[in-house]
């Protein structure tokens, strides 16, 4: 299978791996949305860093490509 990521969603995923090995980045997360933006994420780290540093921005299309890649 294919699997075509952005330089950024590539990032997104690469910025997991230690949060994943470390346990700030828990295996469920909860969304806060508001209208058509994803205001935060819930689980993506303890202190909250990934997600202001990296994670900030993240779109629903980021999702859906992180799925149709089988990552998610």
């Amino acid at each position: 299978m294919d699997c075509y990521l952005t330089e950024r969603q590539n990032n997104l995923i690469k910025s997991l791996v230690e949060g994943l090995e470390n346990g700030t980045v828990k295996d469920e997360w909860i969304l806060s949305t508001g209208g058509d933006s994803i205001r935060h994420i819930f689980g993506l780290n303890d202190d909250g860093n990934l997600w202001r540093d990296v994670w900030k921005g993240v779109t629903y299309g980021d999702f859906d490509a992180f799925v149709d890649c089988g990552l998610f």
